[in-house]
């Protein structure tokens, strides 16, 4: 697999600059209880069962059809964990849990009403955040995360790189509201151009109960040697016998050219994709693995009007397994 980078606008902006973007919208969930760790490994893909006071994991959870309800950052604060939902996914996430807690020791509670959220990117985040006392030790690892109190107020910063850029969440109470520090803020189409530079799913674009992991690109996420999980057999069947039919791909179009979302990819007079996040010069879109190549040039039809793009191939790097 040859992966080519993107288009570099924002990345190579956020190599010298930091802006920061308001992450409020995103679900949090507080969840607490002896069985809590052992119940969320039984309805994710990822291994749960290492997971210390400190450290974050990633995982999907899935359907019993092994499709995607959500993409979950799991954070292990010592007394509960702290579930991070795409926005609009917790109560979903919530009830799912709940379906499957019967005599479990476990308690779900959806603070995204009592908290606020901001992301701080780039060069300088790590930086800033220790200057303004939310970051006291440095975080090196993905989802590591610390807390800092003031009083009754507890804040939560957390490593959460976009790529190669350094990014950190912080979380606190709804008031008062998360400073900006006068950096510039990113509005949701930048921030979705970012996202799609960097290839990062998205619910419910990318991710969603019509989805598999696999095809999203998630499988970084998921771990085939833990025990069984609500929808394992599909997700390990579909794995072991090379069944995904189609992945997640980046296009690029040339002249700030843009596709709406749902337009169709065709190629040789073959419907063979379908977009699904969009900004001027770029998208993403699943594609068909027979047409799946980087480099390669297809057609997108889209308000009446042929579009020219080029595929870039940003499935993640094979393992060992």
């Amino acid at each position: 697999m040859t992966t080519t980078a993107a288009p570099q606008s924002f990345t190579s902006r956020l190599l010298t600059e930091t802006v920061t973007f308001d992450m409020t919208h995103f679900g949090r969930l507080a969840v607490s209880g002896s069985d809590a760790i052992d119940l969320l490994n039984r309805l994710s893909t990822n291994d749960l069962e290492q997971l210390q006071p400190g450290q974050g994991i990633s995982s999907v959870l899935t359907t019993n059809k092994g499709r995607i309800i959500d993409l979950l950052h799991v954070l292990h604060r010592g007394d509960d964990l702290l579930i991070l939902t795409s926005p609009g996914t917790q109560t979903r996430v919530v009830e799912w849990i709940d379906f499957y807690t019967f005599i479990e020791d476990v308690s779900v509670e959806d603070i995204t009403g009592k908290t606020s959220e901001r992301l701080y990117i780039g060069e300088g985040a790590a930086e800033l955040l220790s200057e303004q006392g939310f970051l006291p030790t440095p975080l090196t690892d993905g989802l590591s995360h610390i807390q800092t109190e003031d009083g009754e107020s507890q804040t939560t910063a957390i490593r959460a790189d976009i790529g190669e850029l350094p990014a950190y969440r912080i979380i606190a109470p709804s008031e008062p509201p998360l400073p900006d520090f006068g950096l510039s803020t990113l509005d949701e189409d930048e921030f979705r151009s970012l996202r799609i530079e960097q290839a990062i799913a998205s619910y419910p674009a990318e991710m969603n109960e019509d989805r598999n992991p696999l095809e999203a690109n998630l499988k970084p996420y998921i771990s085939f040697n833990k025990g069984c999980y609500i929808g394992q057999e599909v997700v390990a069947r579909l794995n072991t016998y090379d069944r995904v039919q189609r992945f997640m791909c980046r296009l690029e179009f040339d002249d700030g050219m843009a596709a709406e979302p749902g337009s169709q990819i065709m190629m040789d007079g073959n419907t063979v994709g379908e977009v699904t996040s969009s900004v001027p010069s770029m998208a993403l879109a699943f594609l068909r693995k027979r047409f799946y190549q980087d480099g390669a040039t297809v057609e997108v039809e889209s308000n009446g009007a042929t579009l020219s793009a080029i595929v870039r191939d940003v499935r993640p790097p094979e393992d060992d397994d």
